[in-house]
């Protein structure tokens, strides 16, 4: 950016110190800012980014140029007009103290900084902070938000095996086999002839009253 802005301020120098002496050098310097108008003009809107804000430095840098152009001006045009013969020539100095002059005064300007008064109604009309820091969003994407429910898909043949397994009885783990009866005849047969055909209670009761008797 300040490339292009120290090219333009170039040439209206040029173009402002020889207008006098060659005025074919205005329509030339005419159809150059043309031209640098539409293509910056495009660059800056279409086919660059965008570019951060100098804040000044870059207008108030070339208005000093300029200002340096018109002293070369004032210069040339005395020189130029005193090799003519012109006999008013000194009359033309003073031109150049007061192009000095505006050129110092604008040292006097502090553009860099706001006056007091106008910092002090920023708060006023400025936005507030929640205006500020607002994201923009298009109004054709501001749609409700609806709130869509969880929906369970259950198919048929989950709730048939359902139905099935809840009517379908309880049934229990199958208990231990009872002993057949002639499995129990053949133990109570054993035990009998053990105890010489009697039950192993009966046995031990009668041999235990004879060993009284005998005491």
């Amino acid at each position: 950016m300040g490339t292009r802005v120290a090219r333009s301020t170039f040439m209206l120098v040029i173009a402002l110190v020889f207008c006098s002496i060659c005025p074919v050098v205005l329509l030339a310097a005419a159809v150059y800012f043309l031209i640098e108008r539409l293509s910056h003009g495009y660059l800056m809107l279409s086919a660059e980014p965008r570019q951060g804000d100098a804040g000044g430095e870059l207008f108030v840098q070339a208005l000093k140029q300029v200002h340096t152009g018109l002293l070369i001006y004032v210069l040339l045009m005395i020189g130029v007009l005193g090799s003519n013969g012109f006999e008013f020539g000194l009359l033309l100095v003073p031109i150049l103290f007061m192009v000095s002059w505006s050129l110092l005064s604008l040292e006097s300007f502090l553009w860099p900084c706001l006056p007091l008064n106008q910092v002090m109604d920023l708060d006023d009309r400025d936005p507030p902070m929640t205006d500020a820091t607002e994201v923009y969003e298009q109004l054709e994407c501001r749609e409700e938000i609806v709130q869509i429910v969880p929906q369970i898909v259950v198919s048929r043949a989950s709730l048939t095996e359902a139905a099935v397994a809840a009517a379908a009885p309880t049934v229990a783990p199958p208990a231990m086999p009872a002993m057949p009866p002639a499995a129990a005849m053949s133990t109570t047969t054993t035990a009998a002839t053990r105890g010489g055909g009697k039950a192993p209670e009966e046995t031990g009761t009668a041999s235990q009253e004879a060993e009284d008797l005998e005491f």
